[in-house]
């Protein structure tokens, strides 16, 4: 297959022309580019290092009560500690309540159109890709890529 560098030179230095006129009119986009990585970077070290010292700290501190060191503070943050792990995994299961609410909507819609894409099929080619489009579902949310090709190739050949 050959290129020709005269067509595809015009339409990509057209296209970095477009790509830099947007970026002078939006400065804050690429700010935003340059800038979200490694703030990203950031914010994944520091998560880290307080959920480690979550879990230090929750076996640290009642040691040094037991021992009768700093005893104030050691039951202070003994007390706080596991209230705050408990606390933050609270609202990690919360967010993983809410997506998981999002994508069952999302798979009962998908499912209920190819539901009426199934009871309308009057020919053996609309069933056929009525039983696709189920395949294709079904393999995108359990993520069998491999077990959906097999399904499409052998059983139901196109």
């Amino acid at each position: 297959m050959a290129v020709d560098v005269g067509k595809a030179g015009p339409s990509m230095r057209r296209a970095r022309r477009r790509l830099s006129a947007g970026l002078w009119r939006r400065p804050w986009v690429k700010a935003s580019a340059l800038l979200g990585p490694p703030l990203a970077w950031l914010v994944l070290i520091y998560l880290a290092a307080l959920i480690a010292l979550l879990g230090i700290g929750t076996v640290v501190f009642p040691s040094l009560h037991a021992a009768e060191v700093a005893t104030s503070t050691a039951v202070f943050f003994s007390i706080v500690l596991p209230v705050a792990g408990l606390s933050l995994g609270a609202i990690l299961t919360i967010r993983q309540h809410h997506a998981l609410a999002s994508r069952f909507h999302r798979m009962r819609n998908d499912l209920l159109s190819v539901r009426d894409m199934l009871l309308d099929a009057d020919t053996a080619t609309k069933l056929r890709r009525s039983a696709f489009e189920a395949a294709r579902i079904v393999a995108d949310e359990a993520g069998d890529w491999l077990g959906a090709m097999w399904f499409l190739d052998a059983d139901h050949p196109a």
